[in-house]
């Protein structure tokens, strides 16, 4: 009888804690709604890595329906002002992040070579070129056509590395090649990194081998024609590639290849042993075109352009040099981001630095000081204190 006694008052103890736990978790859940916001990043992720483990892929239709499912039970929840709402919130943003990543992967759906070829007669433009730091060079192409292959399995776009570089050929040619195709590689251990994916939203269906000439495209046909987003946008990659062969020639070796990674965010020129230094060392974010780069970029063009300007009272006097000053430092720094090649972080970082220049362009103050919520001063140093601060916040002169 006492064991039982025991039994009972260890079960409901334990109930009384999961209850207490439940409670403490819910007002602690409710006590951050202000933050909820901040939360829905994650569970967007959260839906997309979702789609992609499910071992069947869901069709569009579904994964449309099922979003339009949950939203209308989130808004019905909302209407009611139910505690369930929390949840099909949740679930709606779940929901989306699935649906965006069927999307996604539907959008940049195409033709993958199903089985290796021998000496096939590739056409061709080139919309990337880097030469490697062994030897010979990479290139990415748009394909054409591939002799005796079908329109409906042949490739968008190719990698061709090739053993000899040749240093006439320019982003925007149309070239002709025999080369070596295979599909691209799928992950050599289970759980290591999927190349044939990336590859995949990259829009690559093969991977080229060759040590033939390459040849210019003569036939016209070959080629669909460039539209203006195109060419543009091959132009800018041209352009970019210049500027690092410019660097590699005025500062030969390592030092050349990590100022070319500063300035255009390649970094395939950097050797494996300088990239496991800068990994010991913790500084290998240096490499990598971020938030210092881009503050570096902006912040010293501000300065010196506020500089240069202070220094004409004429200028000085009657204009707000200041917003001369950001706003020259927001071109440059959307200018830094077009020839460093538009990476995730890169463009992050611009979008940042961006907010800033705009809030001084409009008076938006750093710090704001809220005196109505403040109490009342009762000592000199107080009162000192407050003025300094809303001094500071204060907008500042030209």
């Amino acid at each position: 009888m006492a064991l039982f006694e025991l039994r009972e008052h260890s079960k409901q103890r334990g109930l009384a804690g999961i209850r207490y736990l439940t409670a403490w978790t819910a007002s602690a859940f409710y006590a951050e709604r202000g933050r909820w916001f901040l939360w829905a990043p994650d569970i967007f992720s959260l839906g997309i890595a979702a789609y992609f483990k499910f071992p069947i892929k869901p069709p569009t239709i579904w994964c449309i329906v099922i979003t339009a499912v949950v939203l209308s039970l989130h808004m019905s929840a909302r209407a009611t002002r139910s505690s369930v709402s929390i949840i099909t919130g949740v679930l709606l943003i779940a929901t989306l992040g699935l649906t965006t990543a069927k999307l996604r992967t539907e959008r940049v759906a195409a033709p993958v070579l199903p089985v290796a070829l021998k000496k096939a007669v590739v056409s061709g433009r080139i919309v990337a070129l880097e030469g490697r730091v062994d030897r010979g060079q990479r290139l990415w192409l748009d394909v054409g056509q591939i002799e005796d292959l079908p329109a409906d399995l042949t490739p968008v776009r190719i990698i061709v590395y090739q053993r000899k570089r040749v240093e006439e050929l320019s982003i925007g040619d149309n070239i002709r090649l025999t080369a070596d195709l295979r599909p691209p590689s799928r992950p050599a251990r289970p759980g290591g990194f999927d190349f044939a994916r990336q590859n995949y939203f990259d829009r690559i269906g093969a991977i080229a081998f060759t040590a033939r000439p390459i040849e210019m495209e003569t036939d016209a046909k070959a080629l669909p024609p460039l539209s203006r987003t195109e060419r543009l946008t091959l132009g800018l990659a041209e352009f970019r590639r210049r500027i690092g062969e410019r660097i590699e020639r005025a500062l030969p070796g390592e030092v050349g290849a990590i100022a070319k990674a500063l300035m255009t965010g390649e970094r395939r020129g950097i050797s494996e042993k300088t990239n496991e230094a800068y990994r010991d060392a913790g500084i290998f974010h240096i490499l990598s075109i971020s938030g210092l780069h881009m503050a570096i970029m902006g912040g010293s063009v501000f300065i010196v352009i506020r500089f240069v300007l202070a220094g004409i009272p004429a200028i000085a006097l009657r204009w707000q040099i200041k917003k001369w000053a950001a706003a020259a430092a927001a071109i440059a720094a959307f200018g830094y981001l077009l020839i460093s090649g538009g990476a995730n972080a890169t463009i992050r970082s611009f979008f940042m630095i961006l907010i800033m220049f705009l809030a001084v362009l409009v008076d938006r103050p750093a710090w704001r000081c809220a005196t109505s919520r403040s109490p009342p001063l009762s000592s000199g140093w107080s009162s000192r204190k407050a003025s300094s601060t809303l001094a500071f916040n204060s907008p500042s002169p030209p």
